[in-house]
């Protein structure tokens, strides 16, 4: 049996696969180098990206079964 259902939607691109983490990734290095730049409004964008990967974390742990 294949994870996500993949034998039945066929192969998986490698853009499927990447997507979300590549995101996170460039969300996550957006935010570490904004909370090196500056203060005030590059603090609030910093802990705003930096909070969407404990999100997801957070929302993919409360979908489990």
């Amino acid at each position: 049996m294949a994870i996500n259902g993949a034998s039945r939607r066929g192969r998986l691109s490698l853009r499927r696969v990447f997507a979300a983490p590549l995101t996170i990734a460039v969300l996550s290095t957006v935010g570490l180098i904004s909370a090196l730049v500056g203060d005030d409004v590059w603090d609030m964008l910093s802990w705003l990206t930096l909070a969407i990967p404990v999100a997801v974390i957070l929302w993919c742990w409360l979908r489990r079964p």
